[in-house]
């Protein structure tokens, strides 16, 4: 009885073990299926067209410990200063990096679009500083880049993608036109007028088509956290 009660221990134990080493071999195939799919996207997103250009370019996450005026200051010292380093050609200051999936959405009131039924389109939105087109090399396709007079006490202004433009004027330049946030404005201060053209990048994820954007100057949309961003020769 005792010589049974072994045998059978014995045999539990070798399903136990056996069990193991099946689950073992499991999580390592799906560990190196895991490295082999980051792998591949990698390589996939590194050869792909992302509307950018990040070659030499280096970034920097800034977090001021003060608000308002202050880091409106703030920020044009630091974009001086890093400018003024040698090997340094563009600096500007962008919300977000573009890596392929823009988390910002923005309540867009396209001014005379008829096929909203009067409701806002969802878009997604990047809220950056002067240069910032120059120094990632999107490409301004018409109109002007943000510059440092773009402030609180100049008329609010906005560039658009390639796919807004598409989208809502179609066979039309964009550069003059005229949006609103969540609705029509309320006088004529609140309108956001349209003065560029710019390039698609793709904030849908790579390999997607993009989708409408907008792009906001940072003193006119709000002065929090941002990411310095500069392009060495």
């Amino acid at each position: 009885a005792s010589g049974s009660r072994l045998y059978a221990a014995g045999r539990r134990r070798r399903r136990l073990w056996t069990s193991l080493v099946v689950v073992e071999v499991a999580l390592a195939l799906a560990v190196l299926v895991s490295a082999d799919l980051v792998v591949t996207s990698a390589v996939r997103q590194r050869g792909a067209d992302t509307g950018f250009d990040s070659r030499h370019v280096v970034t920097l996450r800034s977090t001021p410990s003060y608000s308002g005026p202050r880091v409106w200051d703030y920020y044009q010292r630091v974009t001086r200063r890093v400018a003024a380093l040698p090997g340094f050609t563009h600096v500007t200051l962008a919300w977000t990096l573009p890596t392929g999936r823009n988390p910002g959405w923005w309540s867009a009131w396209v001014e005379g679009w008829q096929g909203s039924g009067g409701q806002a389109q969802a878009v997604h939105y990047q809220r950056c500083g002067p240069d910032y087109f120059s120094t990632l090399g999107i490409p301004i396709l018409e109109g002007r880049d943000f510059t440092w007079a773009d402030d609180m006490s100049a008329p609010r202004v906005v560039a658009v993608n390639r796919a807004f433009a598409e989208r809502y004027w179609p066979g039309e330049s964009p550069v003059g036109k005229r949006l609103g946030r969540g609705g029509p404005a309320d006088s004529e201060d609140g309108w956001y007028q349209v003065v560029a053209l710019v390039g698609n990048n793709h904030n849908e994820g790579y390999g997607r088509p993009a989708a409408p954007q907008v792009y906001l100057p940072f003193h006119q949309s709000g002065l929090d956290d941002l990411y310095v961003l500069a392009r060495a020769d």
